[in-house]
């Protein structure tokens, strides 16, 4: 099994706020995140590509529409309707990991990504995309 610490970030109207730092390994079924004491800066990696999916996400609070992109770097988790950001904000105080976990899962699965692939998490309370492409 694959395991790799990647840090964590919400963004609310424009500001960025660390969630935390996780371990994350992926399964065969499902990614697996375990918080970890690391603090970890944001991502400043090249952002040379651009990937979309969307899908349905399903928490124990609910199930909505989320738009998953990732950029070369980092992987951006997106709110498509209110549903969506009504599911965000009741899982905020558990940092969203249920829905971070599953838009990685689609990731992986959907988008040919790895965790190598990854410097960073982003979910986004407000459909406002990030279009930095720096080569």
């Amino acid at each position: 099994m694959q395991s790799v610490e990647l840090p964590f970030f919400n963004e609310k109207r424009g500001v960025v706020r660390l969630y935390g730092t996780y371990d994350v390994s992926v399964d065969s079924d499902r990614v697996k995140m375990e918080p970890t004491a690391k603090v970890l800066p944001e991502p400043e990696q090249p952002k040379n590509q651009y990937r979309e999916y969307e899908r349905e996400l399903a928490t124990e609070d609910g199930s909505a529409r989320f738009r998953i992109t990732y950029n070369g770097s980092t992987l951006d988790i997106y709110p498509t309707d209110e549903q969506s950001k009504s599911l965000l904000r009741s899982g905020d105080s558990k940092k969203n990991v249920e829905v971070e976990s599953q838009a990685l899962y689609e990731a992986f699965n959907h988008m040919g990504i790895t965790l190598d692939d990854l410097d960073g998490v982003y979910t986004h309370f407000e459909d406002t995309r990030r279009y930095s492409f720096r080569s």
